[in-house]
């Protein structure tokens, strides 16, 4: 859907020391749709994997928002 970093782009990045993690793939992670908030990391997961070598365990998710409940789904992702 959207595509803010090309591939060379992501593969250029951990030599300038930048560490690239998850986010989620599609700027969505419902509260209320644990099965949509883990399919977002997984995909995004998917994706980074295809560019650079993980591990990929931290989540970044730039609005602040969140609800607790979105933590087990978190925790079961790793």
């Amino acid at each position: 859907m959207f595509a803010f970093a090309s591939g060379e782009a992501l593969r250029s990045l951990p030599a300038m020391g930048v560490d690239v993690q998850l986010h989620s793939h599609r700027h969505r992670f419902p509260a209320d749709d644990m099965q949509a908030a883990s399919d977002e990391i997984d995909d995004n997961r998917r994706v980074l994997t295809e560019f650079l070598r993980g591990p990929f365990e931290h989540f970044c998710y730039p609005s602040g928002v969140y609800d607790p409940a979105q933590f087990a789904c978190l925790s079961a992702k790793g």
